[in-house]
């Protein structure tokens, strides 16, 4: 599975996050060229930057949520208390949501590692996603 699939199966709601980020990115990239001494980038380089901004995004939104819920769950277990209610879902370690949420993150670990984007789970900031897009193209 290309990351162009991953982007096109999402839900509405979180591809919508990605790309409002990519627009966003897009909108400043020359900028963020600039500041690393490029004058004119690349179309390659302009591509390989809102790609990895867009797995960037997406890797943060699935990360976050994934952690939010099991350090919820580890909390309330300590507590004897092994499932959690958000509006009408109800959330547990063998709910469908968790499994569904655990699957897809390990699904971008997978595919980040095939794709030799890895690194993408270690970056924080627009200028390390920028330093990372100009090494991809080399």
């Amino acid at each position: 599975m290309a990351l162009g699939d991953v982007f096109q199966q999402l839900p509405s709601a979180l591809r919508d996050q990605v790309e409002g980020y990519v627009r966003f990115v897009s909108d400043i990239s020359e900028d963020l060229f600039q500041a690393r001494h490029i004058e004119r980038s690349t179309d390659e380089q302009q591509q390989t930057l809102l790609t990895v901004a867009a797995a960037w995004r997406l890797w943060e939104a699935v990360d976050s949520q994934y952690w939010l819920l099991v350090s919820s769950l580890a909390l309330l277990e300590r507590e004897g208390v092994s499932e959690l209610a958000v509006g009408r879902n109800r959330y547990s370690r063998r709910s469908r949501q968790f499994r569904d949420m655990t699957a897809l993150r390990d699904d971008l670990v997978a595919l980040f590692g095939r794709l030799g984007l890895d690194e993408i789970r270690s970056i924080f900031t627009l200028n390390e996603i920028t330093d990372f897009a100009i090494e991809q193209v080399g």
